[in-house]
């Protein structure tokens, strides 16, 4: 697969089209008609299952960039989140991360998401990091975060707002917020450390996250 984008510079994001996700999904309607009166019960719970209906289909048929977009007009996003849709390629997108508790805290972590014609099968997507960050997760050279093979499959297809997307979105927040010990590992050094020594990876996380170097790796 060709690469639309260049990776952004260490720190920062591509300009783009800021997009709110609304919370909440649009699979229920008023239960008032178009002059204000009240529909009957019958009628807004006819009309409620079919809109589930709809969501259901989409989900179904949707697959790449177009569900990405699909699930990202209707999910709720993590506490803390944000998302920036690349302006060049609708598959990309930036998520972005004010991380308020754990050893990477206080940060603001930008991630570059790109989806492929197969999302949200087993590696039809992929997640970088756009700083450099001491991360057991994280390759500390190319920004890959390492993420297991099966890691969407607890969404929910049949729901936008916790399908496939939703679930990647939360397992980010979720590892800057605690990292993994026992995750599959991108930064081997990290991950030793880690395991091995908590308080020293802690410190070693804050000391990086200023600029230090570690292992020969200016961060």
């Amino acid at each position: 697969r060709a690469e639309v984008e260049t990776r952004p510079p260490t720190g920062g994001t591509l300009a783009s089209a800021s997009t709110t996700a609304r919370g909440g999904t649009s699979a229920s309607v008023s239960s008032t008609n178009r002059l204000g009166s009240p529909l009957s019960s019958e009628v807004a719970e006819s009309a409620n299952v079919q809109a589930a209906t709809l969501c259901q289909d989409a989900s179904e048929i949707l697959s790449g960039a177009p569900r990405a977009a699909y699930e990202l007009q209707n999910l709720k996003l993590p506490l803390g989140c944000q998302i920036e849709r690349s302006p060049c390629a609708s598959g990309q997108f930036f998520a972005s991360f004010n991380i308020a508790e754990g050893p990477y805290t206080p940060a603001t972590l930008v991630f570059w998401v790109k989806v492929f014609d197969e999302f949200p099968a087993p590696g039809s997507f992929s997640v970088r990091c756009t700083q450099r960050i001491f991360h057991p997760s994280i390759d500390s050279a190319t920004g890959r975060v390492v993420l297991p093979d099966d890691c969407l499959d607890t969404g929910d297809a049949s729901s936008p707002g916790s399908g496939p997307l939703a679930v990647l979105l939360a397992l980010i927040r979720r590892m800057m917020l605690c990292p993994p010990s026992n995750a599959p590992a991108g930064n081997v050094d990290a991950a030793m450390l880690l395991q091995t020594d908590p308080d020293e990876f802690r410190r070693k996380v804050r000391f990086t996250l200023g600029g230090g170097d570690c292992g020969g790796v200016q961060y």
